[in-house]
């Protein structure tokens, strides 16, 4: 009988030395798992922010050459319909 008890708590032991280690490895992984996640979360919206940016300062730049085409046409006294025609000839239109 004392054979039978010995193989009983050991069966017992194991299992539950198991059942910790399990558990361990499953919330180390969990919290590896979310922090990746996170990083690769905040990098995606980096990388979005950056390509974002990169489209807003194009149309910036190119309403800044539209404002100094305008400025130096009108230095030189040009008609409004002169500047239509110079912007209707840029874009093909005309």
């Amino acid at each position: 009988m004392s054979n039978k008890k010995q193989l009983v708590g050991t069966i017992v032991i194991i299992f539950l030395l198991m059942t910790f280690v399990l558990a361990y490895i499953f919330s180390s992984f969990y919290k590896s798992s979310v922090d990746n996640i996170m990083e690769l979360g905040v990098s995606n919206m980096n990388s979005q922010a950056t390509m974002i940016e990169d489209y807003i300062s194009k149309g910036r730049e190119v309403l800044w050459v539209t404002a100094d085409s305008v400025d130096y046409m009108m230095q030189n006294h040009a008609t409004s319909d002169e500047i239509l025609q110079f912007f209707s000839q840029r874009d093909g239109s005309g």
